[in-house]
């Protein structure tokens, strides 16, 4: 029973990554404009809030448990769905910091390298917490730290957008 319980969420974390993985394939950056719109917007206070340990011990202290663990659900569905978003900028900024990086050379090639080595450690780290927050569904006493990927996740956007204003990527944008 308990294997049981393991192997379903493994099975979604999965699936839905090898769904991203298949949807990653889109057409390539070819502007600053192109980079925004394809942006999710992702409140990062919220985020945070969702999974301060202290927000969630004061919930469980002051609501009752099957209060609580309806609360509970739900935040860990937002949280989910937030770490979606920061998982899809973190494969457009992969896109965007090679497309910098094929058009750009010697520094700026490097620093457009030092990017996407930055955005794929973040989409490895959202992957994790995803797999956290499956975990946390099925078992609501684990306590999992998500916050770690996420500190330069502004940073690296507007590095990225830095980079397109600067036209580092003037190559790209002939390819569009």
């Amino acid at each position: 029973m308990n294997v049981t319980l393991l192997i379903v969420p493994l099975s979604l974390l999965l699936t839905i990554a090898l769904f991203a993985a298949v949807r990653s394939q889109r057409a390539p950056i070819v502007s600053l404009e192109d980079f925004q719109r394809r942006w999710n917007a992702v409140n990062l206070q919220a985020l945070l809030n969702l999974t301060d340990q202290r927000e969630e011990r004061y919930l469980r202290e002051n609501l009752s448990r099957s209060d609580f663990k309806m609360i509970q659900r739900k935040r860990l569905a937002v949280t989910w769905e937030y770490l979606s978003r920061v998982g899809a900028n973190a494969r457009l900024m992969i896109k965007a910091g090679q497309a910098i990086q094929h058009s750009a050379h010697g520094e700026q090639s490097l620093e457009a390298r030092a990017l996407v080595a930055d955005s794929m450690r973040l989409r490895t780290a959202v992957l994790q917490a995803q797999f956290s927050v499956a975990a946390r569904l099925v078992f609501p006493q684990i306590h999992s730290p998500i916050t770690s990927g996420l500190e330069h996740y502004s940073v690296m956007r507007e590095h990225i957008e830095q980079a397109f204003a600067e036209r580092r990527i003037h190559a790209v944008v002939k390819l569009g």
